[in-house]
């Protein structure tokens, strides 16, 4: 599952996130789907410290030099213009700031951050003059993906044991 990120030491390189603003227990996720420079939210289930559905949206992270460059199949995530975002083919540098309640991801500069603005609904490149206001959550949740339904740190390969055929299930296993 994808489990709550509370040590910085977890947003390791490789690893799976989902985004996520609490607005006072409702949670939302940042889409993958930029319409008009922002990301549509997504509601998501958080039963205890981890986020529960399908279909979520999922982000890859990277280590880069100043901090982490964020993607999905779509490229990379990157500042644009005004308050949007955009997709990039280059990696784009955003730092990470914050613990156990939260992080805020700025772009260098620190001009612009990816902060969550209430009376949209939508995820947006906005001003970090805007960190403060009751307008915008810029303390997101980062949930990351840990093998295991309870959320267990373990590490997995997996290989087809039996080839699946057009009548026959296959088996997959799974070594920890």
């Amino acid at each position: 599952g994808f489990v709550l990120v509370t040590d910085p030491t977890q947003i390791t390189a490789g690893g799976k996130f989902i985004i996520v603003a609490n607005n006072n227990g409702t949670y939302q996720a940042m889409g993958s789907a930029i319409a008009s420079g922002k990301f549509a939210a997504v509601t998501v289930t958080v039963d205890g410290r981890i986020v529960k559905g399908s279909d979520l949206p999922v982000w890859t992270v990277e280590k880069v030099t100043g901090g982490i460059a964020i993607s999905n199949d779509n490229g990379y995530l990157a500042y644009s213009s005004s308050a949007n975002f955009k997709y990039d083919t280059a990696a784009y540098t955003w730092t990470v700031n914050g613990g156990t309640s939260g992080y805020i991801l700025h772009n260098t500069d620190g001009t612009r951050g990816v902060y969550y603005q209430l009376s949209s609904a939508k995820f947006g490149a906005y001003a970090t003059s805007n960190v403060n206001s009751a307008s915008y959550i810029s303390n997101l949740q980062l949930y990351k993906y840990q093998v295991g339904s309870q959320g267990c740190a373990h590490s997995y390969t997996s290989k087809v044991t039996t080839e699946a055929t057009c009548t026959k299930a296959g088996t997959k296993t799974f070594t920890c």
